[in-house]
């Protein structure tokens, strides 16, 4: 049987990570791992930045495929942007990481 993905779950700009509660409860219970991702700029302060909020994702992303995890993210309204910038910025990374650039 093939291994189940890692979930990454994105809140929206008003939510924390709590806001996925009821969903990875269930997955969770269906041997799913589930990583509910707490935006920084949910935290209240006025200098987060939107790269603080990719990067949170993005961390979270590398977290689970450095453990060899297919990683299947589900965002909800702001974390769409967050989670696709931090997505694209992933495969990004990874692809100049493989290319040989001549010197």
């Amino acid at each position: 049987m093939a291994q189940k993905p890692s979930i990454i779950f994105v809140p929206g700009a008003w939510h924390t990570a709590e806001a996925w509660n009821k969903v990875t409860a269930l997955l969770s219970s269906q041997d799913y791992k589930c990583v509910a991702v707490t935006l920084p700029s949910t935290l209240s302060s006025p200098t987060t930045t939107l790269l603080e909020d990719i990067t949170a994702v993005r961390n979270a992303i590398t977290a689970e495929t450095a453990k060899g995890q297919d990683v299947v993210l589900v965002v909800h309204s702001f974390g769409g942007f967050v989670g696709g910038s931090a997505s694209k910025l992933t495969i990004f990374i990874l692809n100049c990481s493989i290319r040989k650039f001549p010197s």
